[in-house]
C-alpha cells in the first residue's frame, strides 16, 4: 500500500477511535462505540507496517574449557538440587528461617553454577536487529523515573485516605513474623497470601519500624520496580523509543499508581511478569542460559505473591510454542532453553509448590472463594461469564471498577487519551501477530485479564492488574510506529528542515496524557468520600488518634480488635471493645480518664452517654465530606468512680438532712446521723447473667425494695424473700426504709449466678436510673423469640442491622414499652 494511503488510513481510523470512545462512554451507545472500535483496529492493521523482526538464537553461548569450573559448576549445580530438597524437608517440620536459608542456598548455587559454566562472553550477546540506545535515552528514563517517584509519593500520607484491613492484616502478619521468628511459607488468613509481600513489609518495618510509611514504600518500591521492568522488557523486544514511551504511559497512569500505593501483593504482577519476559527475551536474542535462569527466577518468585500471576506460565508457554511452531529456533534448542527456565522456576518457587501439594484447599482457598461460577446453577453459568467477559472489555472506556479502593467508582480505568491509543495499538498488534513479541503482548492481555472475568465482582481492577503492563506496551508500540512514519525511519513524507521538530507532538500527546492521570487522580479520586469509607478511613482516624493520646487514657470503640487500629497504636494502649450491655456505664473503677470513641452509624447515641455520665465532654470529628463521623466522649475517672454507687438520703421530720453515694445496698447510717430516720437508696443494678435470683430483705422496721424485672417490677417488704427471673443487664433499683433506732440494720441479700455474689460490690451498682426514654429490648437466642432471653437493655432507638452483632445469629429481638403520642 502507498505511504499516503497507509497515512490516510492512519487518520481515519484515530477519527474512528475518537469517535467511538465518545459513543462508548454511553452504555445506550455501547454496540455503536463497538462498532466504531472495530473500524478503528481494522485501519490501523492497514496503517501499520510489519515489525523488524529479531534474530534468534538458541543456547548457543560456549561453555567453558576451564576443567576446574566445568567440576565446581556441576558440582554447584548438583548442591543446589540436594539444598533444594533439604530445604523442604526442613519446611516441612518447622517455619524458621534455617528452612529460607538452606532455599536461598539452592538458588545461589544454582545461580552460580551457570555463571561458572558458561563463557562471561559469549559471541551472540548483542544478536538481534536492535539499534544500540544514545546516551540520552539512559537520562531521559532516570527523569521518567523520577516522575514515577513523585506520582507514587505525593501525598502519600495522605491518598490513599486510610489503611484498609487487608494491608493492616498483612503489616500485623508481617509484624508476628518479626516478633515470634516464624517464618511460614503460605500465610493461611485472609483467604491465603503468599510470601513475598509479607516478607518484603517485614524488611521494611525492620529498617524504617512499625509505621504507616514503612507500609507504604513497600508498593511504591514494586511500583517503581515495575517501571524498570517494562522499560527493559520494551527495549529489549522493540528497542530504546518504544521502551521510553511505554515507561512513560506505565508511570503516569493511575491505575498503576494508586496500587504503588496500596499494600497489597498484586503490584508485584506487573514487576515479576515484566522482569521474567525481559530475561527471556535476552535469552532467545543472545543465546545466554545465564538469561533463560534469570527469566525461569523471576517467574518462580512472582509466584509467591498475588494469584493472579499463576497465569503467566502459560503466557511463557505460548511464547515458546509459537516460536517452535514457527521454526524461528530448533526444537531442541527451545527444549535446551525451556529446560534452564524451567528448571530455575521450579527452584525459585520450590517452597510454594511445595506448599501447595501438601495443602491444596488452603492454597485455592481464596480462588474457591471468588470463582464465579459457584454462585450460579449450571443453567445460568453461560450467560454470568459472558456478562463477565463484556463488562471486563468496557472497564478500560466505559464503566470501570466500582469498588473505591480501587478506582473512582465506575469511571472507566483508561483515560481518554489512553483509551484511543489502546485500541490503535491492538491494531498495530494485531497487524504483527506473526511476530513472537506482538503475540505474546496479544496473549499477555487476554491472559491477565482472566482472573477478573472468572471472578465474582467483575469488573476488577485489583484482579486485572496484570493488564496494565500490554496496554502500554500495545500504546507504545503504536506510538512508535506513528513516529516512524512521520519523521523516522520510515517516513510517509519528506519534512526537510521540520524533522528535528517531529517528536514535539508526541511530547504533547504524553504530556497531555500525564495531566489528565495526574489531575484525575489527585483531584477526584483522592476527594471521593467513598474512598475515604473505603479504605477505612473511620479506624485509620481512630487507630491515629489512639496513637496521639497515648497511655493517658482509657479508650474504648467497636474498633478495638480491628487490624488497622491495631496497626496504628502502640501494643502498650488501653483500648477495649464497646459493649453497650457491658461497658456503658462502666461497673469498675478506673486510674485515668475514659475517651469512648463512637461511631454515630453504629454506637449508642450520645444521649445515652450523657444519661449515664452528665459531666461527659463531647467532641465531634468530620469525614472529608464535613458529616459527623466520630464523636469523641470523654468521661473524667473521678466522674466513673463517683457514679459507682447508689444515691442515698436521709431524712428526718420529713427535711432532707444528707445526701450521699453509697457504695452498698445495706443501710447502715453513719455516726453524725442520729435516729429516727428515713432511708432511701436509689439507682440501678446490674445483673449479670439471666436466670433465678433469690431475695431477701432483712429489716425490723417498715422498708420496701423495688427492682425492676422483666415483666413487672419485683417488690419486697420487710422480711419477706423471693425467687425471681431477672435478665441480664441493668435494672432501676430503690430501698426505702426507717431506721428507728441506734445500731439497726437494714439487710439485702441477693444470691444466684456465681457472678452476683454476696455481700454485692459497688460495681454493680449506678447512681443512675435508667434512661427513660426508649424502649426495653430483650436480646434471644434463636430466631423464635425462645425465653429466657440472653440480656436485656434499654435500646433508645430500634434497629434492625447491626455493625457489631449484640448475639451471635441467628438471634430474635422483642422490644417492649409505650409510644407517647402528643
Amino acid at each position: 500500500m502507498g505511504k499516503w494511503l497507509k497515512g490516510a488510513a492512519l487518520t481515519i481510523a484515530i477519527g474512528a477511535a475518537v469517535i467511538g470512545l465518545h459513543r462508548i462512554r454511553r452504555p445506550e451507545d455501547t454496540a455503536i462505540g463497538a462498532l466504531w472500535f472495530a473500524i478503528a483496529i481494522l485501519l490501523s492493521i492497514i496503517a501499520s507496517t510489519s515489525a523488524s523482526p529479531l534474530s534468534l538464537k538458541g543456547p548457543e553461548a560456549p561453555l567453558t574449557s576451564s576443567r576446574p569450573k566445568q567440576i565446581l559448576g556441576y558440582g554447584l549445580l548438583a548442591l543446589a538440587g540436594l539444598l533444594g530438597g533439604f530445604s523442604l524437608r526442613l519446611f516441612s517440620k518447622e517455619q524458621g528461617l534455617l528452612p529460607w536459608a538452606f532455599y536461598w542456598l539452592s538458588v545461589i548455587a544454582f545461580g552460580t553454577s551457570f555463571y561458572l559454566l558458561e563463557e562471561s562472553s559469549p559471541t551472540g550477546d548483542k544478536g538481534g536487529s536492535r539499534a544500540s540506545s544514545p546516551v540520552y535515552s539512559g537520562y531521559i528514563f532516570c527523569l521518567i523515573l523520577l516522575l514515577a517517584a513523585f506520582l507514587r509519593l505525593y501525598r502519600i500520607d495522605s491518598m490513599p485516605p486510610g489503611i484498609y484491613y487487608d494491608e493492616a492484616n498483612n503489616a500485623l502478619d508481617a509484624l508476628w513474623t518479626i516478633e515470634t521468628g516464624k517464618h511460614p511459607i503460605y500465610f493461611e488468613g485472609w483467604g491465603g497470601r503468599g510470601p513475598l509481600i509479607m516478607y518484603s513489609l517485614a524488611t521494611a518495618f525492620r529498617l524504617l519500624g512499625r509505621n504507616p510509611l514503612a507500609l507504604r514504600l513497600v508498593p511504591v518500591f514494586y511500583g517503581l520496580a515495575g517501571v524498570v521492568a517494562i522499560y527493559l522488557l520494551a527495549r529489549t523486544f522493540w528497542g530504546w523509543e518504544t521502551a521510553l514511551i511505554a515507561a512513560f504511559l506505565l508511570a503516569v497512569m493511575r491505575w498503576h499508581a494508586h496500587f504503588s500505593r496500596v499494600a497489597f501483593d498484586a503490584i508485584t504482577v506487573p514487576c515479576f511478569t515484566g522482569l521474567s519476559l525481559h530475561f527471556l527475551g535476552r535469552a532467545l536474542t543472545r543465546g545466554r542460559r545465564t538469561d533463560y535462569m534469570w527469566a525461569g527466577f523471576f517467574l518462580g518468585w512472582g509466584l509467591m505473591g498475588y494469584a493472579a500471576f499463576r497465569v503467566v506460565p502459560l503466557l511463557a508457554l505460548i511464547i515458546l510454542g509459537w516460536i517452535a511452531l514457527r521454526r524461528r529456533l530448533t526444537l531442541a534448542q527451545i527444549a535446551q532453553g525451556g529446560l534452564i527456565f524451567l528448571a530455575a522456576a521450579l527452584i525459585a518457587s520450590a517452597p510454594l509448590l511445595f506448599y501447595a501439594a501438601r495443602h491444596p484447599k488452603a492454597f485455592t482457598a481464596r480462588s474457591k472463594q471468588v470463582y464465579l461460577l459457584r454462585f450460579y446453577p449450571p443453567s445460568q453459568r453461560l450467560s454470568a461469564l459472558l456478562r463477565n467477559v463484556r463488562c471486563t472489555l468496557l472497564m478500560f472506556h466505559q464503566r470501570g471498577d466500582n469498588n473505591a479502593r480501587h478506582n473512582l467508582p465506575d469511571a472507566p480505568m483508561l483515560d481518554p487519551v489512553m483509551g484511543v491509543l489502546l485500541v490503535l495499538g491492538m491494531g498495530t498488534s494485531l497487524r504483527r501477530i506473526g511476530d513472537w513479541r506482538h503475540l505474546g503482548v496479544l496473549a499477555w492481555f487476554a491472559l491477565a485479564l482472566q482472573p477478573g472475568i472468572w471472578s465474582i465482582e467483575a469488573p476488577q481492577a485489583l484482579r486485572n492488574i496484570g493488564v496494565v503492563a500490554p496496554i502500554v506496551l500495545m500504546c507504545a508500540t503504536f506510538l512508535d510506529d506513528v513516529m516512524q512514519m512521520v519523521g523516522g525511519r520510515r517516513p510517509i513524507v519528506n519534512l526537510g528542515k521540520l524533522k528535528p521538530l517531529t517528536p514535539l507532538p508526541l511530547i504533547a500527546l504524553l504530556g497531555a496524557i500525564a495531566i489528565l492521570n495526574y489531575n484525575f487522580y489527585f483531584y477526584h479520586q483522592a476527594l471521593e468520600v467513598r474512598g475515604f469509607y473505603a479504605f477505612y478511613g473511620v479506624e485509620t482516624t481512630i487507630g491515629r488518634l489512639v496513637a496521639s493520646l497515648g497511655t493517658d487514657y482509657r479508650f474504648y470503640s467497636i474498633y478495638s480488635g480491628d487490624p488497622t487500629v491495631r496497626f496504628l497504636s502502640p501494643p502498650d494502649i488501653d483500648h477495649q471493645f464497646l459493649n453497650p450491655v457491658e461497658t456503658l456505664p462502666l461497673r469498675e473503677p478506673v486510674d485515668k480518664d475514659v475517651l469512648y470513641i463512637v461511631d454515630p452509624r453504629y454506637d449508642p447515641p450520645e444521649v445515652l452517654f450523657h444519661h449515664w455520665y452528665p459531666e461527659a465532654r463531647v467532641k465531634e470529628l468530620m469525614d472529608p465530606a464535613g458529616k459527623v463521623m466520630l464523636k469523641l466522649i470523654e468521661v473524667e475517672a473521678e466522674a466513673i468512680n463517683h457514679a459507682q454507687g447508689l444515691r442515698t438520703r436521709y431524712y428526718a421530720g420529713g427535711k432532707l438532712i444528707a445526701e450521699r453515694v453509697e457504695k452498698t445496698l445495706d443501710v447502715q447510717p453513719p455516726p453524725d446521723i442520729s435516729p429516727p430516720l428515713t432511708v432511701e437508696k436509689e439507682g440501678s443494678i446490674f445483673i449479670p447473667q439471666t436466670g433465678t435470683y433469690r431475695l431477701s430483705l432483712q429489716a425490723d422496721a417498715p422498708s420496701l425494695l423495688f427492682i425492676s424485672g422483666p415483666a413487672e417490677a419485683v417488690r419486697l417488704h420487710e422480711g419477706e424473700e423471693a425467687e425471681v427471673e431477672l435478665v441480664k443487664g441493668w435494672h432501676n433499683l430503690r430501698l426505702h426504709c426507717q431506721v428507728e433506732e441506734e445500731g439497726q440494720q437494714i439487710t439485702v441479700q441477693i444470691s444466684g449466678p456465681p457472678e452476683l455474689q454476696e455481700p454485692v460490690s459497688s460495681q454493680f451498682f449506678n447512681l443512675h436510673k435508667l434512661l427513660r426514654q426508649g424502649l426495653r429490648g430483650y436480646y434471644y437466642k434463636g430466631a423464635e423469640w425462645q425465653w429466657p432471653p440472653v440480656f436485656s437493655r434499654i435500646d433508645p432507638f430500634v434497629s434492625f442491622r447491626w455493625h457489631i452483632q449484640p448475639v451471635p445469629a441467628p438471634f430474635s429481638v422483642e422490644w417492649c414499652g409505650y409510644l407517647v403520642i402528643e
